[in-house]
């Protein structure tokens, strides 16, 4: 398993709406692809922002990333929801998460 902390900046503006600085955690277990954002809490615009970083990264990488991997103790039933609807997993405690 590697784990990476990917960085790079995002001149068109697709992950925040304008040129800026993108952070994403990767993880790369048996040549799958895991996007994790570990937070104390998550609120419905970083459910979005999330989103976006890592279609920013599969397009700038050219790589699909597998999963997509939340992980915080406070996050509203309704965030939860779209989160989930997007296709996230979600966790309110880091020893829970499958890999």
């Amino acid at each position: 398993m590697t784990v990476e902390r990917v960085e790079y900046k995002d001149k068109s503006g697709e992950a925040f709406g304008r040129p800026d600085l993108v952070e994403l955690d990767i993880i790369i277990r048996n040549e799958e692809v895991l996007a994790c954002e570990i937070k104390p809490s998550i609120s419905r615009a970083d459910v979005y922002i999330f989103e976006r970083k890592v279609r920013s990264y599969e397009k700038r990488l050219e790589r699909k990333v597998n999963r997509l991997l939340l992980i915080s103790p406070l996050m509203r039933e309704k965030d939860r929801d779209l989160a989930k609807t997007l296709g996230m997993e979600v966790y309110a405690d880091v020893n829970k998460v499958a890999l």
